[in-house]
């Protein structure tokens, strides 16, 4: 996104920007979010940075599961890397605490931009027959790393800085085993899924670690010299 009042970002750096892949295809942010959820092993889903300009709008509550609902097993665990040191009054990631717990959603309606920003994790937390928690901001230096997984409601308020900048990378990681569903969606991601193959081609989703010790081949040589191809 581009536009001026609203969070900017970009997908799927580490194709263009060895700095960006190597820490995407990091072996060991894969091993972290395999242990947190349990996984044989983990595969990038796709990295994003994102960049939050002093007096742009709130990113609405909404949980990233809901935009794998096409995937088999449906789940993700997203590492968010904070380039800035982080405030609250410039826009820090918020979690609303035990939604991990809540039932799966839905894809939000809204994301960018809107004023009541909490509004979907609201109904949701009414729907779960809970109230809805208060925010957590996650105020950290620049290089912190931060864990949550898919089923986690968060979200972000306006900007009301003048001068403070909000950047960071979310790596977006998936199951080793995972495959493409029968189920309708994924207009990006189904984009590269081959014919009749629920296989997530390596090419794209590569597995960046796993416990029997397998790594998608050619990431340590794309890291050093950009080419997918052994020296």
């Amino acid at each position: 996104m581009s536009l001026p009042d609203v969070t900017r970002h970009m997908a799927n750096a580490w194709k263009a920007d060895l700095t960006v892949a190597k820490l995407a295809l990091s072996e060991s942010i894969g091993r972290f979010a395999a242990d947190l959820c349990g996984w044989s092993g983990a595969r990038l889903g796709q990295d994003t940075i994102w960049w939050k300009a002093p007096k742009t709008k709130p990113i609405a509550y909404h949980q990233d599961t809901s935009f794998m609902d096409f995937l088999e097993p449906s789940s993700t665990v997203t590492c968010w890397v904070t380039l800035d040191d982080t405030h609250r009054d410039a826009g820090t990631l918020e979690y609303a605490p035990g939604s991990h717990k809540w039932p799966l959603t839905r894809l939000p309606s809204a994301f960018h931009g809107e004023e009541d920003y909490r509004a979907q994790m609201e109904a949701a937390a009414e729907a779960a027959g809970v109230k809805p928690p208060g925010p957590f901001f996650i105020e950290v230096p620049a290089g912190s790393c931060v864990f949550h997984c898919g089923e986690t409601w968060h979200g972000s308020a306006a900007n009301i800085t003048a001068d403070r900048m909000r950047r960071a990378i979310g790596i977006h990681l998936l199951p080793e085993n995972v495959l493409f569903s029968n189920r309708p969606g994924g207009y990006i991601y189904r984009r590269y899924q081959r014919t009749d193959d629920p296989v997530l081609d390596e090419s794209y989703f590569p597995v960046v670690w796993s416990r029997s010790g397998r790594r998608t081949k050619w990431i340590e040589a794309y890291c050093a010299s950009g080419s997918r191809h052994a020296a």
